[in-house]
């Protein structure tokens, strides 16, 4: 089993079960199967690792925050703002 950072899950392209997916620290891919025992396994730079990251979905955890409303902010009022600091 691979050490490295869950990147995500995917369907095993064998019995089409849901397994994690980590990234390992040399950049390769490894989701090995629990049920099946089919390893998948990809070096980065390979038709094999662009196969296997395409079917990764992300973990929605690991997803950065949305991003914020961009409205304006309303205009600011007239008149005196602070009346105790006169």
């Amino acid at each position: 089993m691979a050490t490295g950072e869950r990147i995500g899950v995917m369907n095993c392209w064998s019995c089409n079960k849901e397994v994690p997916v980590k990234k390992t620290p040399g950049g390769n891919l490894s989701a090995p199967c629990t049920w099946c025992d089919f390893m998948h396994y990809a070096k980065p730079g390979t038709q094999h690792f662009k196969n296997l990251h395409a079917d990764v979905r992300l973990d929605p955890n690991d997803a950065p925050p949305p991003a914020p409303d961009k409205t304006p902010a309303p205009p600011a009022k007239s008149g005196v703002k602070y009346p105790h600091m006169r």
